[in-house]
């Protein structure tokens, strides 16, 4: 096994809720979203008062189900008919990739979030660093793809996909606060604030997979990143996609030796920054060409010789 970790994207249940292009609307929505779900909760205690429990209504025959006031879910429900009452985190307001090279704000909290699956691990706190590959998941109904991520994937990135994580993240507790060797391996390391909860960082790869390949190539100069990056460039050969494709629709991806190990892993470290930081790259030129106030083409200055 090439992984340690690997989780789904964040499943909100209520996208339009919790993303937006804009960071003051993902507030201004869960502010309301979170004010009228505890006024419900509010509601469905008045109903139960002076009631045993077991003759209390059913949490659907009591609560707004109007969705322009709130998005409920089975776990909220659930949590409605506990009682349970929450406040707005402006911390949860964190950057997500919502779709391919499409990144907007998430309100990204557990509480408001159906199924966060083991993304916590890979992406704890904004200030603890990762970058995943997302691949499209088994079963899915859209070609294989891959693409790499800095911050927060959704499920549906691609469709229903999986991520792959260069580390994850191990919260410290109290009893390990004193520095102690055997809290450490080669892998790992601690990273926090004094006084907030510290992390110790651990890599994905695998120990046996870095064995393996280095006996594989007989290079001990091959690492776990490079590692990373030679399957980030693996997974965009069109030769590999063409002889793994039934695979890649029925199972995880099956990363072979390939002949090559250092122009993979270079290709795909190289894929990996233009995919990081596409909003960097100049915008490809194109020429604006109006009539009657209407936009009837735009076409790239260095025409191809055609025209509509």
């Amino acid at each position: 096994m090439i992984f340690e970790i690997y989780a789904r994207g964040v499943a909100t249940s209520r996208d339009a809720w919790v993303y937006s292009y804009s960071r003051k609307t993902v507030e201004t929505n869960m502010r309301h979203m979170i004010e009228n779900y505890n006024s419900e909760v509010d509601h469905y205690i008045q109903s139960c008062k002076g009631k045993p429990k077991e003759h209390c209504p059913d949490i659907d025959d009591v609560v707004d189900a109007d969705p322009k006031r709130l998005s409920w879910s089975r776990g909220l429900k659930e949590d409605a008919r506990k009682g349970r009452k929450y406040a707005f985190e402006s911390e949860s307001i964190v950057p997500g990739l919502y779709r391919p090279f499409s990144k907007q704000w998430l309100y990204f909290n557990r509480r408001f979030n159906d199924m966060v699956y083991q993304i916590p691990r890979l992406f704890p706190t904004p200030s603890h660093p990762n970058i995943v590959i997302s691949v499209t998941g088994i079963g899915a109904g859209k070609p294989f793809s891959a693409l790499i991520a800095n911050i927060i994937p959704n499920l549906h990135l691609h469709d229903t996909g999986q991520c792959f994580p260069l580390y994850y993240y191990e919260k410290e507790e109290p009893s390990k606060s004193k520095p102690m060797d055997r809290l450490y391996s080669d892998s790992s390391h601690r990273s926090g604030t004094p006084g907030k909860e510290n992390y110790i960082r651990h890599e994905a790869i695998t120990d046996w997979a870095l064995q393996s390949f280095k006996k594989q190539y007989r290079d001990d100069s091959i690492g776990k990143e490079e590692i990373f990056y030679y399957v980030y460039g693996l997974l965009h050969s069109p030769e590999y996609r063409s002889r793994y494709a039934n695979d890649l629709r029925k199972m995880l991806t099956r990363i072979p030796f390939a002949s090559d190990f250092w122009g993979f892993s270079k290709a795909g470290r190289e894929l990996a920054h233009w995919h990081l930081n596409y909003e960097t790259v100049d915008p490809f030129p194109l020429e604006e060409q109006i009539d009657e106030n209407k936009i009837s083409m735009m076409t790239p200055k260095d025409s191809f010789g055609w025209k509509r």
